[in-house]
Order: C-alpha cells, then sequence, then structure tokens
C-alpha cells in the first residue's frame, strides 16, 4: 500500500464507527522566525549552477528577483539555521511528486504535469510548501517550474514577491485570447517561472470556473511538457475555488498543520475533492518526537494517526 493510500485509509472514518466530533481546536502558533546573519546572500536552497530553461520559454520575459530576506521574514523561507533541513525534507518529498506527475523514477499516476497545493483552513503553510517545493524541484536538471499564485483573493505568494497590482492568472481569465508569455515572469532561480494571481475582479469566482480556466491550465502544460505547473490555491474549506480548480489537476498536495488541524476537519475537506486526482499529504510543524528527531523542520511527508493517544489533531 502506498503512502497515499495509508494516508487515505487513515482519514477514512471505520465502517460503523462515527467521525470525531465535539473537540475543540487547539490553538495555533506561528513559527517564530529569527535570522543569525542578515547580510545578502543567495537562497541556499535554489539550485546553484548549470540549469537551463528549456527552449518553450522565450528569453524575454520579464524578470523577478527573489528577495531571500524579505521572503524569510514573512516566514515563506525557512531561516538559515533551517535551511539544510528543509532543503533535505524537501528533496525528499519532490521525488515522489514528480514521479507520479511525470513517472520519473517511478509510476506516472497524474493525469497531467498539474500539482495543486492546498489546505484544509487557512494558516497551515500550503503557500510556503508551494515556493520550497517549486524551489526542490527546479534542481532537476530540463525539468521548468510554473509557479502559480491561484489564490487570487489572498495572494500572498504574489504580495510576498512584490508582484502586487501586475496582471496575472485573473487578467488571462479575462481575455478570449490569452498570452500567457505577456505575464509570465522569469524568477532569479533559473528553471522558476512565475505568475502572480493578477489584478482582483469581482468575478473572480465565474472565471475560475469558466471554460477559460480549463483552456489557461492546458495551456500551461503544454508551455512545460517536460516540468510541473504548481497551483497554490485556497484552502478546500475557505472558498469554493479549490474545489473547481482541482477539476484541472493531476495530483492534489494538501498540507495539515500538526497539533492544530483536526482530523475531522481534513475529512471534511477531503470529502469535497474526493472526486478529483489522487491525494497526497504533507505535514506542517511536525514536532522533533513525531519526526524521530532527526530533523525536526518545518515539514514532513504523511499523515500521522493519533487516535491512539487521544489527540484529536493531526
Amino acid at each position: 500500500m502506498s503512502i497515499v493510500e495509508r494516508a487515505l485509509d487513515k482519514l477514512r472514518p471505520k465502517s460503523g464507527s462515527a467521525a470525531p466530533s465535539g473537540v475543540n481546536e487547539r490553538p495555533s502558533h506561528t513559527p517564530e522566525v529569527t535570522t543569525v546573519d542578515r547580510s545578502p546572500r543567495p537562497p541556499t536552497i535554489a539550485p546553484s549552477t548549470g540549469i537551463h530553461a528549456p527552449r518553450t520559454f522565450p528569453a524575454d520575459l520579464r524578470p523577478v528577483e527573489l528577495d531571500v530576506e524579505d521572503l524569510e521574514a514573512r516566514g515563506l523561507l525557512p531561516p538559515l539555521e533551517m535551511q539544510q533541513g528543509c532543503v533535505d525534507e524537501f528533496r525528499r518529498l519532490k521525488w515522489p511528486i514528480m514521479a507520479a506527475l511525470l513517472g520519473r523514477g517511478g509510476e506516472r499516476v497524474a493525469t497531467s504535469n498539474r500539482l495543486m497545493i492546498t489546505s484544509s483552513v487557512p494558516s497551515e503553510g500550503k503557500t510556503f510548501t508551494s515556493l520550497n517545493l517549486s524551489l526542490a524541484m527546479t534542481r532537476e536538471r530540463e525539468t521548468p517550474i510554473i509557479l502559480v499564485d491561484a489564490d487570487v483573493v489572498r495572494a500572498s505568494l504574489t504580495e510576498a514577491l512584490g508582484l502586487g497590482g501586475r496582471p496575472g492568472l485573473v487578467d488571462l481569465l479575462q481575455t478570449d485570447a490569452p498570452d500567457i508569455k505577456q505575464v509570465l515572469l522569469r524568477a532569479s532561480v533559473p528553471g522558476l517561472y512565475v505568475l502572480p494571481a493578477g489584478r482582483s475582479s469581482p468575478h473572480t469566482p465565474e472565471l475560475i470556473g469558466s471554460d477559460h480556466m480549463s483552456q489557461l491550465a492546458q495551456l500551461l502544460s503544454d508551455l512545460a511538457p517536460e516540468g510541473v505547473v504548481v497551483f497554490d490555491t485556497p484552502p478546500v474549506l475557505a472558498t469554493n475555488d479549490a474545489q473547481v480548480l482541482a477539476r484541472y489537476m493531476g495530483y492534489i498536495l494538501m498540507v495539515v498543520r500538526a497539533n492544530s488541524t483536526l482530523r475531522r476537519t481534513v475529512q471534511d475537506a477531503l470529502g469535497l475533492i474526493a472526486d478529483g486526482p489522487p491525494v497526497a499529504f504533507v505535514l506542517n510543524q511536525a514536532s522533533r518526537a513525531a519526526v524521530s528527531g532527526y530533523y525536526g523542520g518545518y515539514y514532513r511527508a504523511g499523515y500521522e494517526d493519533r487516535s491512539a493517544t487521544g489527540e484529536p489533531s493531526a
């Protein structure tokens, strides 16, 4: 049984038993982000040298610089003292994901190269995962990564990259002949491309659910047939957008915050996307004990069932 199958099996209520209820959710705690050295430095989790974008991408795409210090301060990159552990964790996470999406080193189970990263509720770490997993995947040679901010209402990734107010996904959905290359940006990390959320519109839900979204998703896949298109989407229980976007995806990665997100909450979210593509899970902010004291970093693949200990949260 695969990791995904085991995770789903643990999340489904056992036959004849009621789903857990009536338990208050524990308060969440945002990790304290500190840095020792604030001098300018390149992102250590980015590929170093020798990785070039494929010829399908024009050389004149507008550049976007990743401000490492600002992203650290926002909690979207790990602080310096935790970076190596996170590099290793995301390296181990990317391989089964890329095997599922592209069939590299394993069985391809996804119907497309589109990966949706979401969560059940806000503040579980989906945008952190989207950015860092994308950076980890750019280390694979000749594998372009298109990172799409599809959380168009909050647009936290767009804002963190200093791209607020620029045209992006929403703008493309409002035209009959979208030209992705006019709004797609080339990141300072080789092999990484960014599609901002775009300028807000009161008709965003209708745009996400339109045929234009399906066409745009296919255009993105065609632009990087040997790469991965990563969609950072809203939480499943927060808006209807994630349920709609799930239709166009080849694979879903759901971020679950340890000791905070109720198992019932994850089950409810999973039920809304149950008819979609395969779902895998990432456990966010697991304690050192939960990850056997190996790294004690931000994330760990898999889903831990704590029912035996009486703990209600993931």
